[in-house]
């Protein structure tokens, strides 16, 4: 299974950061036995300041973000409340 979900929006000033992060989770059974593997990592970040609110990935490049609240469950609803 692999998600991508929003994390708490952290302040700073008149500054908003919201980390949009990736998450995997992996299992497997067999003979031996059952494994389990999760994994989170930042996927991208949403800031939001006076210049208005824009997505950048890991690299620093922009990302749109009308398709970045396309693959985020309830990204849409917390950016409304910024």
């Amino acid at each position: 299974m692999e998600t991508l979900r929003a994390a708490g929006p952290l302040r700073i000033g008149d500054v908003t950061l919201l980390a949009i992060e990736r998450v995997r989770i992996q299992s497997a059974s067999g003979d031996a036995g059952y494994w389990i593997s999760a994994c989170k990592e930042v996927h991208a970040v949403v800031v939001s300041d006076a210049n208005g609110v824009r997505a950048l990935a890991r690299d620093s490049s922009e990302i749109p973000l009308d398709a970045l609240m396309k693959e985020v469950p309830g990204l849409s609803a917390i950016l409304s409340e910024l």
